[in-house]
This record gives structure tokens, C-alpha cells and sequence, in this order.
């Protein structure tokens, strides 16, 4: 590079372009920590987003993608201003400016030269997504392939899978799974299914689709102790569309939440490569809970109270266990009586007693105790008894 150009050596400009790297890489992926402090494009620009992501989904997200697309493409430009800033004003500001796209090695001129253009081509790229009511844009491309003829031979607009994206996405039941700081959402409704990456949104109808179990793997946590390690195993799901117009798309998730993506399609899962997916924790300990529980004393009802009530944790089935003391003398050690009726079903004080424990000592749940939801007596797994008639 020529001595005109630069006030700065080599080196140092070496590290102001590992630095401005470093600032671009956080600007495009921020970390979790930076996008909770607020420090995020749609957190940045947050007058241009007028609309709410759980009240209109679809604009909001066409906006998102748009500035993202539109900002990210405007860092080059920043790198040339840097150069700039450092280049050899004596001349003045003009001379400087030509300088660097004159007096510059030609490979790194091209490079100079692509800088400066992705800005402007991507900022014609936006404007012409907008036009005619984002007729353009990725995800209207995407809404349009779902429009329909309805009775009257009328074709609707994608206005109409817009709202009805909008409508089911306000629902409370609906299953989601990602996080924000991977740039990566998913999102099942009771009609479509959804995968919001960093500049796309991938569109599936669940009436059409073909969802099949593609791949597993484990991410080690933590080592507890020598004994005891920790994973968390995420799978691969492919959501494959019927219609080969729609690309076909994975969803990415733990396998603590694959029961609740089940039972939130309307497709089976197919599992072709007969994956196991591993149960989790808390899953793991209830199977131990519960052969435990089953070796306990019975607990007899009183012929005067024959009849249960209904679980509270779940309000699906009959409660059927009793904290009785079993595991020591009444009055040795922490554990008590608890003198509730029974109230609760073994599943869902199982799962009680395993939120209760601390998470990074899972080898120690068996030997521990905890209160009783109702009247906080101490009991421990002895202490639990299924009723009997």
C-alpha cells in the first residue's frame, strides 16, 4: 500500500481491520448478553417497528428481515470510511478519498470497489421488495404460494394467509422452540409451521406436509462430578411440504421438548433411521420415581372417604398417593405426616419432588426430600404411598 495513503503501518492497520471484524461479527450476531441489554437491530430501530411480532407476525417480520438485510449490508461501507479516517489528509478530503481508489493495490481495490456497491445494490433490493405492497419480498413470495380459490371462483390474496398466520399465532397454545440469541425461532400452530431464521421465514401448512426425525446428537453440559455427566441431546427435525414449490426446512430443538412438538402436529414424526431420543432428566428420574414409590407400604383409605378427587397438578386423573411416614420413627429426622387428603397423582408429585431438588446434583435426588405442596411437610420418596381400596 502506498506511504501517501495511510498514516498508520501495516500492522496497525492490521489490527483496525481485525478489530472493525470483531464489531461486524457482533453487530450481525450479537451475543444473548448484548440482545437482553438491548443492543439488537430491532431493538435499535425500534421506531421503524410499529408493529407487535405476537399481534401482526407477518409484517413484523417482513420489516426485520428488510432492515437486517439493509444495515448488514451498509458495514463494508464502514470499513472504507475507516480507511479513509486514516488515510493521508494533507491534500484535502477529495484527494484522499481518491487516493485510496487510485493509489491502492488492484486486488485490494476491488475490494474497496465491492464495498462500496453492496450498500447501494442491496438498498435497491429492499426498495423493490416494498413496492406494490411487498409483492417481492421473500416471505410475500412464500404467503402467495399458499393462496387458494375459494366457492366463488375468487382468488384471495396473501393477505388472507397472512391474517390467518396472525390469528394463530396470538393463541397461547402454541408450540415454539430456538432461542433468540442463535437468530433461529420455531414455531408449530394449530395450522402452520413456522422457522424464523436470521433474513428468511420459512412457511409450511401442516395439512402438507411430511415431518421425519432426520438426525440426533449430544451437546456435553457439565461435569457434576466423576460419576455423573450432563447432556442435553437436540434433534433434527425435517419438515418436508408436499408441494415441491416450498422448500423443505429442519427444525432444531431438545429432545425434552420432542413430546410436546408431537403432540402439537397433526403429522406422525417419522422416525426411518430409528433414532432413539434420549428421555430427559427429569423423565429419567420419574421411572426411577415411580418403581421406588410402587416397592412403598400401600396407604388404605378410610371406608368413610372412598372416593378421590381429582389430581390438582394435572386435573386428568384420580389423585392416588399418600404421604405417609415410612422411612423412620415419627418423631426422628425431618420427615413428617402429612395429614392432607390426597390430592395429588404419583406423575405430578414425582415432578414436584424432582423440580424441588438442585439440577446439578441428579445423582443425589433419590437420597433427598422436600415439602409437601400443600402444607409444606417434609417427606422423602419413603414417605410416599399409593392408595389402595
Amino acid at each position: 500500500m502506498s506511504a501517501s495513503l495511510l498514516t498508520i503501518d501495516t500492522s496497525e492497520l492490521f489490527i483496525l481491520t481485525f478489530l472493525y471484524s470483531i464489531i461486524s461479527f457482533i453487530i450481525v450476531l450479537p451475543p444473548s448478553e448484548l440482545i437482553s441489554a438491548g443492543f439488537s437491530i430491532q431493538n435499535i430501530f425500534s421506531y421503524f417497528f410499529t408493529e407487535s411480532e405476537e399481534i401482526t407476525f407477518i409484517r413484523y417480520h417482513i420489516k426485520r428481515v428488510s432492515s437486517k438485510y439493509l444495515v448488514q449490508s451498509f458495514l463494508p461501507l464502514g470499513y472504507i470510511c475507516l480507511l479513509i479516517y486514516y488515510s493521508d489528509w494533507s491534500s484535502g478530503f477529495i484527494q484522499a478519498c481518491q487516493s485510496l481508489f487510485t493509489e491502492t493495490p488492484i486486488i485490494l481495490r476491488c475490494v474497496l470497489y465491492i464495498c462500496l456497491l453492496t450498500p447501494l445494490l442491496s438498498t435497491l433490493v429492499v426498495i423493490r421488495w416494498h413496492l406494490n405492497d411487498c409483492f417481492h419480498h421473500p416471505i410475500v413470495r412464500q404467503l402467495r404460494l399458499f393462496i387458494q380459490t375459494n366457492s366463488q371462483q375468487q382468488e384471495q390474496t396473501w393477505h388472507a394467509v397472512e391474517s390467518s398466520i396472525n390469528t394463530e399465532f396470538r393463541r397461547y397454545d402454541k408450540f415454539s422452540c430456538g432461542s433468540a440469541s442463535s437468530n433461529v425461532r420455531c414455531y408449530v400452530l394449530d395450522s402452520w409451521i413456522l422457522k424464523c431464521s436470521m433474513y428468511h421465514v420459512n412457511i409450511a401448512q401442516q395439512s402438507n406436509v411430511r415431518v421425519e426425525l432426520d438426525e440426533a446428537h449430544d451437546i456435553h453440559l457439565q461435569e457434576t462430578n466423576e460419576e455423573v455427566s450432563l447432556s442435553t441431546q437436540y434433534l433434527n427435525i425435517l419438515i418436508k411440504s408436499y408441494d415441491p414449490r416450498i422448500k423443505p426446512f429442519y427444525i432444531r430443538l431438545r429432545a425434552s421438548e420432542y413430546d410436546d412438538l408431537r403432540g402439537k402436529l397433526q403429522a406422525n414424526i417419522e422416525n426411518v433411521k430409528n433414532i432413539v431420543v434420549r428421555q430427559s432428566l427429569s423423565e429419567l428420574f420419574l421411572e426411577d420415581f415411580r418403581q421406588q414409590v410402587t416397592q412403598n407400604p400401600k396407604y388404605r383409605l378410610p371406608l368413610n372417604h372412598q372416593d378421590l378427587d381429582t389430581c390438582i397438578g394435572c386435573l386428568q386423573t384420580n389423585a392416588n398417593v399418600k404421604l405417609v411416614k415410612n422411612c423412620d420413627a415419627p418423631d426422628v429426622g425431618q420427615c413428617r405426616t402429612c395429614f392432607c387428603r390426597p390430592m395429588w397423582c404419583l406423575e405430578c408429585l414425582g415432578k414436584w419432588f424432582a423440580s424441588r431438588q438442585d439440577q446439578t446434583r441428579p445423582d443425589t435426588w433419590l437420597q433427598s426430600n422436600c415439602p409437601c405442596p400443600s402444607c409444606r411437610s417434609i417427606f422423602c420418596i419413603l414417605d410416599i404411598s399409593l392408595i389402595e381400596f
